[in-house]
């Protein structure tokens, strides 16, 4: 749970091959929750940029995040790029969302757009919040910009003075 554990588990994130299919947290968390047979440690590693759901609909990803919860330690980690929560006031901005291949050109001079992205990123972060605080799910959160194993081991050192041990 040190420092070299960390650096550890984040180069076996970067080693793994991706796929290049759609993802499904849901179908990754029901999957671990099938397999997992003895208690274990469980880090969830997304940008949590999910489909949105219908207005107070629950995310369908909320109940198998927290049975897994119920039965394992799990860690939340979300990757986020800081243009996804701010948009600088640059002009025209081309964007294409990765697993869909959808692009969109957003007009960053409108401070409207702006505030109106501002808005919607901290609207998904409260309902991510929402969601791990009512399964009991602890969150780091790690910026494409910043140091990566810094904040995992903060919130592993956080946790075990929670829990008495040095």
């Amino acid at each position: 749970k040190g420092q070299h554990h960390v650096l550890r588990l984040i180069r076996e994130v970067v080693a793994a091959p991706s796929t290049g299919e759609k993802s499904s947290l849901t179908a990754v968390l029901e999957h671990q929750l099938r397999h997992l047979k003895r208690r274990a440690l469980v880090l969830v590693v997304s940008d949590f940029l999910l489909p949105p759901t219908a207005e107070g609909a629950p995310e369908p990803w909320a109940d198998p995040l927290a049975r897994l919860a119920r039965r394992h330690d799990v860690i939340c980690v979300r990757i986020y790029d800081p243009l996804e929560e701010e948009l600088p006031q640059r002009g025209w901005i081309p964007l294409r969302e990765i697993e869909t291949g959808t692009s969109i050109d957003v007009d960053a001079r409108s401070k409207s757009v702006r505030a109106a992205w501002a808005a919607a990123a901290e609207v998904r972060r409260e309902r991510l919040l929402a969601v791990l605080r009512k399964g009991r799910v602890d969150l780091v959160e790690v910026s494409t910009r910043g140091d990566v194993a810094e904040p995992i081991a903060r919130c592993f050192a956080r946790r075990a003075a929670r829990h008495g041990r040095r």
